[in-house]
């Protein structure tokens, strides 16, 4: 089957992957990954586009940021991969995002006070070089396979509440933007999430 280069990644309908794969439409995927993750509803806000690039050294995927915020990219090889792989990889770059809400330097501060030095290479998890990688495996792991729970039980602690404080964020702003609606309090952002 002939590649069918895309203009745009947000065509309605399908797009053809270079070894004939389908790949459905990214909306229609990630409604499918919260449908088989719901515990990862909360981060159903991160836009993801499909793109026709080959993503320089992220081959599958990337966490991007543009003048909108951040989003996830999907490449073409993402949707060579068997689902499973996909969902590991999708739920590996909601990590990355998971982190870069948080901070690196509160991330820093957590670390130390749950006794992980992520500067220790040799230490980190999965075999990663540098703490936000490490990161992002830990978070897909604690989604996924649970395996980080067991080989990792500090880095699953670290998600634990690295998540544990974004949705305590996010509450308070939620709290923050209730609205008077025809007399009564209306929570403003229902609409929103």
């Amino acid at each position: 089957m002939t590649y069918l280069p895309w203009i745009a990644a947000g065509i309605a309908g399908y797009a053809l992957e270079g070894r004939g794969r389908r790949a459905p439409h990214t909306g229609e995927w990630t409604e499918g990954f919260f449908q088989r993750y719901p515990h990862l509803v909360p981060y159903t806000d991160i836009r993801v586009i499909s793109s026709t690039g080959r993503g320089g050294t992220h081959a599958e995927a990337s966490q991007m940021r543009d003048s909108q915020g951040e989003y996830l990219a999907l490449y073409p090889k993402f949707w060579s991969h068997p689902q499973g792989v996909q969902d590991q990889i999708f739920t590996h770059e909601i990590g990355h995002v998971v982190m870069s809400r948080y901070g690196l330097s509160d991330f820093i501060s957590l670390a130390a006070k749950e006794g992980v030095d992520p500067w220790d290479s040799v230490s980190l998890p999965f075999g990663q070089f540098n703490m936000e990688e490490a990161f992002a495996d830990s978070f897909a792991s604690y989604h996924g396979d649970r395996e980080v729970r067991r080989r990792y039980p500090q880095w699953a602690r670290l998600v634990k509440k690295v998540e544990g404080s974004l949705r305590g964020r996010r509450a308070g702003r939620r709290a923050a933007t209730r609205v008077r609606f025809h007399g009564k309090l209306a929570p403003a952002w229902r609409a929103l999430y």
